[in-house]
C-alpha cells in the first residue's frame, strides 16, 4: 500500500470515527440531562426531571401524556403533553391557538420561533397567570391566586398534526435553566 493510500484510508478512518462519535450518541434520543425520564406521545418525545411522577391516564384529563412534581401533597410543577390540541396548518397558527387558551388572566411574557431537530418549525411561548385563572394544564391543588409560570412549546407533529408541550411551575419547583431544559429535550419523531 502505498503512502498516499494508507494516509487516504486513515483519513477515512478518522472521519468516520469522528460522524459516529458525534452523530451516533444519543441521536433518537431527546437532548436531557441524564437521570431524566421521558414522557412519549404519538410522534413526540419530551423529558422530565428526576423525581417526577408520570400520570395515568385516568389522572390527566385531556392531555396524552404527562409528568408532575409533587411536594407536601400538591403539584408544584407539570409537564404536559397534547396531540392535536387544535385545528392548524402550521405551528405559528398552532401558537397563537395556545396563546388564546391561556385567557383569562395570562399575560405572555415573549414568544419565539426555533427549530426542533435542525427542520421542524416550533415557537416558544413564555407566559405567567394566576393559578385559578389558566389552563386546564396547571399544576392540580395549587391554591387560587398562586403565581405560575408557563413555557410552551408548539409544533408539528409527524403527521402535521399540532401539537402542545406545556409546562408550568409555581415559584421555584422548576428553575429557569430546567426549563428550558425541557424546552430543549422536544422531539419529533
Amino acid at each position: 500500500m502505498s503512502k498516499n493510500t494508507r494516509r487516504g484510508a486513515l483519513a477515512a478512518a478518522f472521519a468516520l470515527a469522528a460522524a459516529v462519535a458525534v452523530g451516533g450518541c444519543g441521536a433518537d434520543e431527546p437532548a436531557a440531562p441524564k437521570g431524566w425520564g421521558t414522557l412519549e406521545a404519538g410522534s413526540v418525545r419530551v423529558s422530565y426531571p428526576e423525581g417526577w411522577k408520570v400520570l395515568e391516564q385516568k389522572d390527566r384529563g385531556r392531555t396524552d401524556a404527562a409528568a408532575v412534581l409533587v411536594k407536601n401533597g400538591t403539584e408544584v410543577a407539570k409537564i404536559a403533553v397534547q396531540l392535536k390540541f387544535m385545528k392548524a396548518g402550521d405551528a405559528g397558527t398552532a401558537a397563537a391557538g395556545a396563546m388564546a387558551s391561556l385567557q383569562p388572566g395570562g399575560k405572555i411574557k415573549g414568544n419565539e420561533q426555533f427549530k426542533i431537530g435542525g427542520d421542524r418549525e416550533a415557537e416558544r411561548v413564555d407566559y405567567t397567570y394566576s393559578a385559578g385563572a389558566g389552563p386546564d394544564e396547571q399544576p392540580g391543588g395549587v391554591p387560587d391566586g398562586t403565581l405560575v409560570t408557563g413555557a410552551d412549546v408548539v409544533t408539528m407533529d409527524a403527521d402535521d398534526e399540532p401539537v402542545l408541550v406545556r409546562i408550568n411551575t409555581t415559584g421555584s419547583a422548576l428553575s429557569e435553566q430546567d426549563v428550558d431544559k425541557v424546552v430543549e429535550s422536544v422531539d419529533v419523531r
